[in-house]
């Protein structure tokens, strides 16, 4: 587990190695680092889940390998795992920002149609799934749906009626209403 001070600490020797190979980078970011960074409703994250820009890979996983050989972190501590999903949107939304690097949250809707057919493993992910509803807001919930399943993960294949349980479910516990 890397814990926000760690991250932030990870984060900010990035940058200075960005700084020094002259590079400016702009990542999109999901999952825990967001929870981490953002939210800060966790403690800490396993990595940072983003996709690199092309042709910036080599450098990026150089540089990360420099991190975490300075700072005794997993080889992985970020990566480009996402990639496989592939991650279509940016917000405007920055969750961590330095002069060569900057991270931005991808859109609401797309992390949250990622969390609801992921694994959608207990507490964590609830949690998660509470905080991604909490920025959307009570807005229309068919819209939201929509856009949600829009964005749902092609592997594994979730139903959108499994999408849907879990969205009433969460809407509810935000915001105490019934949409299904």
């Amino acid at each position: 587990m890397i814990t926000k001070d760690q991250l932030k600490k990870a984060l900010d020797r990035l940058d200075e190695l960005l700084n020094e190979c002259n590079e400016k980078i702009e990542l999109v970011v999901v999952g825990g680092a967001i929870s981490v960074l953002f939210f800060e409703n966790r403690y800490g994250t396993k990595d940072v889940d983003t996709v690199y820009p092309p042709g910036k890979e080599k450098l990026l996983k150089e540089l990360i390998k420099k991190v975490s050989t300075e700072q005794n972190l997993p080889i992985d501590w970020m990566n480009s795992s996402v990639e496989f999903f592939g991650v279509q949107t940016k917000s405007e939304i920055i969750i961590f920002k330095k002069e060569n690097l900057i991270l931005y949250a991808a859109e609401w809707e797309e992390m949250l149609g990622m969390k609801l057919s992921g694994a959608f493993r207990g507490n964590k992910d609830i949690d998660d799934a509470m905080e991604i509803i909490k920025q959307i807001g009570n807005k229309n919930k068919n819209e939201t749906l929509e856009k949600v399943i829009k964005f749902k993960n092609f592997a594994p294949n979730i139903s959108n009626d499994t999408i849907k349980k879990r969205f009433n479910f969460i809407w509810n516990k935000v915001f105490g209403l019934k949409l299904f």
